[in-house]
């Protein structure tokens, strides 16, 4: 275990919470999740896994700055 495991998580956290009240995220087809089964070769997204699951084809959104 290293010393600084849990500084990176807790600025991981940060960050994340930094972007998300910043900016607003939304899915291309009108804020819709994509739906079927996300290991289908044809799904928009699509999942391949190895170490971790990871997406296929990325996951393509809109991202809009808030007014704060």
């Amino acid at each position: 275990k290293c010393l600084g495991d849990q500084f990176a998580l807790i600025e991981a956290t940060v960050t994340l919470a930094l972007v998300l009240r910043r900016f607003e995220f939304e899915f291309p087809e009108g804020g819709r999740g994509y739906e079927g089964d996300a290991s289908a070769k044809d799904h928009p997204v699509g999942m391949r896994t190895g170490a971790t699951i990871h997406t296929r084809n990325g996951l393509w959104m809109n991202v809009k700055e808030r007014d704060i």
